[in-house]
């Protein structure tokens, strides 16, 4: 009986490793101050038809928001996760600068840590850039992302964007 019991156990803690490299999870890290970057990255998840891990056609938020992110020294990167989890992850335990999600996606009490701005809203649903505030570059790049936003959807870049998705 306790043969059979130790290698259950053991079986499931193999099946959670290997499961959690598939998603390419790492160890856990929480981290107080963010880590210094050579690039700028924002966080996103799989959204169906709006972020996905395809790398030639990312989804119309991941192009919105690599649009809107400027900074002149360093390169933007949006890494679409494959769960929501990874994604919070990446912006609040590892401090992040920004994720791509909804508002739902977060706690009152992560929230108070974010500034939200609005990219995206089809059928009641409302996704949004959250820029981090304990991360310093998290509120000027909030600025900047206002700014340039007003700027596309006045220039017609933003519709151009929607448009090149929309029959998918």
């Amino acid at each position: 009986m306790i043969n059979k019991n130790l290698s259950a156990v053991f079986c499931l803690v193999a099946f959670l490793l290997i499961s959690a490299t598939a998603y390419g999870a790492t160890a856990v890290r929480l981290a107080t101050e963010p880590r210094e970057e050579k690039q700028i990255t924002v966080y996103a998840y799989k959204i169906k038809h709006l972020a996905t891990l395809n790398r030639e056609k990312p989804g119309p938020l991941v192009e919105i928001v690599k649009t809107i992110i400027t900074d002149p020294e360093r390169e933007v990167e949006v890494k679409v996760k494959p769960v929501n989890v990874l994604m919070k992850y990446g912006l609040i335990q590892s401090v992040g600068v920004a994720a791509i999600a909804g508002k739902g996606d977060f706690s009152a009490e992560d929230l108070k840590d974010l500034i939200e701005v609005p990219i995206y809203e089809k059928g009641g649903k409302k996704y949004s850039c959250f820029f981090n505030k304990r991360n310093p570059r998290g509120e000027p790049l909030s600025k900047i992302a206002i700014k340039n936003l007003k700027k596309i959807k006045t220039d017609g870049t933003y519709n151009q964007i929607l448009k090149k998705y929309a029959k998918e």
